[in-house]
């Protein structure tokens, strides 16, 4: 059996499990590393198979990129930043699988590894803080190149602090102990409604009613008090979270979904990313400047978190003269117009 086929009925069959044991010995095994793709859509679905095929699927190609970029970040991200970068992607990626197919899901076990994906991402997170900031201070020209170095030197210390935490959840999830819970996850994916009462529905007919369940909750915090920093980081989170859902779903729609609805969630996310890269740093900034007051460091500090705040303030007004009701409503009008021709199609 190939190590793509999954099992096309809700039953988890014993070829569900011999699918799931070869898969875990080749997943284990330092040879397959190399084969590992950063996958944006999962590939080889079609709108009418049935959901549970799709569902597995789709778990194992979001899973498997974090049990290899772990012990990446945990022991060589000193040779490259990416790998930190490249976990806490594939962690939330995980998440959003396990939630968008939890119906078909255990909920024991998959609340236990959505608890491990977020601990893995959330251990990742300062040591990613502090690598952009490093390149941010890095690559941006400055009259005292002194004072950066000093400043970059210290930041450093803190990276390196960082990576701790990295260490710790790795060695609490070995590969192979996570490769074996990715394994029992995947082998449980089954229909778990009546089926004489709810039968198991197409990928196609449940794409459409979660992309409408998410849209709300997308328009929901795209209307909130953006000119303010936490309803703006909110809403960064929200659209992070609503382009990995739209990556699992685009297999049940048409070219439109891929090359135009998708780039623009992108394009938004993009945007509020280069505003709140600013409001980041400069938090930073001025907790570190109070921090090392009456340092050398400290002046450096506090003129750079008002070099980063004026920018916020112009990346900010950028934004939101950009992301105006004309456009939320044309993209929310677009998103509505593919799923009632979606609908039309039956599965298609």
């Amino acid at each position: 059996m190939e190590l793509d086929t999954l099992p096309s009925n809700g039953n988890a069959p014993a070829d569900a499990v011999r699918v799931a044991d070869n898969w875990n010995s080749r997943y284990t095994s330092a040879r397959m590393w190399p084969m590992i793709r950063r996958a944006k859509w999962i590939e080889g679905i079609a709108p009418e198979a049935p959901v549970s095929e799709v569902a597995g699927r789709a778990l194992r190609v979001r899973l498997e990129p974090v049990a290899h970029y772990l012990p990446l970040a945990a022991k060589r991200s000193d040779k490259d930043v990416e790998y930190v970068h490249q976990v806490r992607v594939a962690s939330r990626r995980a998440v959003a699988a396990i939630k968008l197919f939890q119906p078909l899901l255990p909920a024991r076990r998959s609340r236990r590894l959505r608890r491990k994906l977020n601990r893995i991402r959330r251990a990742c997170g300062d040591a990613r803080d502090f690598d952009v900031l490093i390149e941010r201070l890095s690559s941006s020209p400055v009259e005292d190149d002194v004072g950066r170095e000093a400043l970059v030197g210290r930041i450093k210390q803190c990276r390196d602090a960082a990576q701790v935490p990295i260490r710790k959840v790795r060695k609490r999830l070995p590969e192979r102990r996570l490769a074996r819970r990715i394994k029992q996850l995947v082998a449980r994916v089954r229909w778990r409604a009546d089926t004489s009462v709810c039968p198991e529905p197409c990928f196609g007919a449940y794409a459409r009613v979660e992309l409408r369940r998410q849209l709300d909750r997308f328009f929901g915090f795209a209307t909130g008090d953006l000119t303010q920093d936490e309803p703006l980081h909110r809403f960064r989170i929200e659209a992070k979270r609503f382009r990995y859902h739209l990556e699992l779903l685009a297999g049940a729609f048409s070219t439109p979904f891929r090359e135009q609805l998708y780039p623009a969630i992108e394009e938004l996310q993009e945007r509020l990313g280069q505003v709140m890269d600013c409001a980041t740093a400069s938090d930073r900034y001025r907790s570190w400047a109070e921090q090392w007051a009456g340092t050398a460091e400290a002046a450096f500090l506090s003129a750079w978190a008002a070099s980063e705040e004026a920018e916020l303030r112009t990346s900010r007004a950028a934004f939101l003269d950009w992301w105006n009701t004309e456009r939320a409503e044309a993209l929310r009008a677009s998103f509505a117009e593919l799923l009632t021709s979606a609908g039309a199609n039956g599965c298609g």
